[in-house]
């Protein structure tokens, strides 16, 4: 019989638990090489000498998660009656960008995350069309967040941060074409 292990993702440091290591991690969509077993994880939200650029863009990845969130919990809400598809995975994905939040959160050290409201349109090629722009802007800041920063935990952060929000990318601009 299989035994049930766990598995900590280094970048929410959330635990999953699994017979095998999943491919993403299921909070934050982190690919397979940062989720690490339970035992070998280490808690690396703790930043000394941040500096104040890295500060600063921390602050704007935080906004910029929230607002994505929110975006696709209300992109989720309009799809429900018109492909449930499609309800589900803009709710994973504001799932996905609020554990990003979260873990925006514990680099800054606060107490919560803000919360914001977004309004998705009743259009869901509208939606999938501006959730598209929303990562791909999201990923040219991260690119740059991660060339200005001189903390290798924080460049290892926002380089895996472009490369999950490219993965929400693909998803987003391969649907469209069903709308099309």
């Amino acid at each position: 019989m299989m035994k049930m292990r766990t598995f900590r993702c280094r970048i929410c440091g959330e635990t999953y638990l699994g017979y095998e290591r999943p491919t993403n991690c299921p909070y934050c969509g982190a690919h397979a090489g940062f989720l690490v077993p339970g035992a070998e994880w280490i808690e690396e939200f703790d930043i000394e000498n941040m500096t104040d650029v890295s500060k600063k863009n921390l602050e704007q990845t935080l906004g910029f998660e929230v607002s994505n969130s929110a975006f696709y919990l209300s992109a989720s809400a309009k799809a429900k009656a018109q492909n449930l598809e499609l309800e589900g995975m803009f709710k994973r994905l504001s799932k996905i960008e609020a554990e990003h939040a979260s873990s925006v959160k514990k680099f800054l050290k606060l107490d919560a995350v803000p919360v914001v409201e977004e309004e998705a349109s009743d259009s869901i090629l509208e939606n999938l069309k501006a959730a598209a722009a929303r990562e791909q802007r999201a990923m040219d800041h991260y690119r740059q967040f991660a060339q200005e920063a001189t903390e290798p935990r924080l460049k290892e952060f926002w380089t895996e941060l472009v490369a999950i929000e490219g993965d929400h990318f693909s998803i987003d601009t391969e649907e469209q074409s069903n709308f099309s």
